[in-house]
């Protein structure tokens, strides 16, 4: 369990102008993101007393979830006990890709502390057996659809049972990479959901004469050589004429700025929501 934050006015003396700096840098107008990175620069910093470490920590999770995984996976096993307990809370409930996997699974190696090693094991848990509810709500989460994660049904959205582990996949790779600073991670992570998304969506509108054949759905399905790519499925006129999103996505293939990326995704995930709901209506008669 993540420590309950500690009383700001209690934090020792010789860290109070280190620890207010981070404070304040939270209302100075920075984006989440940039406030987040700020302050787990100063998780790391050893020179700072563990209980103001652990308190920049609780207030990282409060700011972006996904920052604080990522500076607790950076601790490390030598960590101060108190900082190491609270990165395993942080660990075993926030979404994470298996990208994680190595470092959470070096962590749970070396940790000799049973209540830590057990929220360390519980992450990993998490990682080889991603929920596909959790996935839905993640992904809603990425096309600033929040408010509708509750009500976005699994079953309409990746009706194959047998897809859902690669689409939990990237929709969790593609949420951890988002807050890193790596654009060229992220972009490949959205192209990758998007490849599941397309396919998704071809399979639950079937064969189409002329646009999509019933021996080119067989193949997607299966997964067998000789399948049409997603790239050569968005440039086919009609499918892009009666889902106007493929546009965007063949757009995102010739882009690798982060930021337009993103834009560009909202809107293709929302669009793609609606098709799905259309086309797996449509297919239940």
């Amino acid at each position: 369990m993540i420590p309950p934050p500690a009383d700001p006015a209690g934090l020792p003396a010789a860290a109070e102008p280190s620890v207010e700096q981070a404070i304040r840098a939270l209302s100075e107008g920075e984006s989440d993101l940039s406030r987040a990175r700020r302050v787990a620069r100063m998780v790391v910093d050893a020179g700072l007393p563990d209980d103001s470490r652990v308190e920049l920590l609780n207030r990282l999770m409060r700011i972006e979830p996904r920052v604080a995984r990522q500076v607790s996976l950076q601790l490390g096993s030598t960590a101060p006990r108190a900082l190491r307990q609270a990165a395993g809370g942080v660990l075993s409930v926030t979404s994470g890709s298996e990208d994680d996997l190595p470092a959470l699974l070096s962590l749970a190696a070396h940790e000799e502390d049973q209540e830590i090693r057990r929220s360390l094991e519980l992450a990993v848990e998490g990682l080889r057996s991603p929920s596909i509810t959790d996935a839905v709500a993640v992904f809603a989460k990425l096309v600033g659809r929040d408010a509708d994660a509750a009500r976005l049904d699994p079953d309409r959205l990746v009706p194959r049972r047998e897809d859902r582990y690669l689409f939990a996949r990237w929709v969790h790779k593609t949420w951890s990479r988002a807050a890193a600073a790596d654009p060229a991670r992220y972009v490949a992570a959205v192209l990758a959901l998007c490849d599941v998304m397309i396919d998704q969506l071809v399979l639950a509108l079937g064969p189409q004469p002329g646009v999509v054949e019933a021996a080119e759905i067989d193949r997607i399905r299966h997964r067998l050589t000789g399948r049409p790519t997603t790239r050569e499925l968005v440039d086919r006129a009609v499918l892009r004429a009666r889902h106007p999103w493929l546009a965007r996505v063949a757009q995102l293939h010739r882009t690798g700025d982060a930021d337009a990326v993103a834009a560009a995704f909202g809107v293709i995930g929302t669009a793609w929501i609606q098709d799905m709901y259309e086309a797996t209506r449509n297919a239940r008669g």
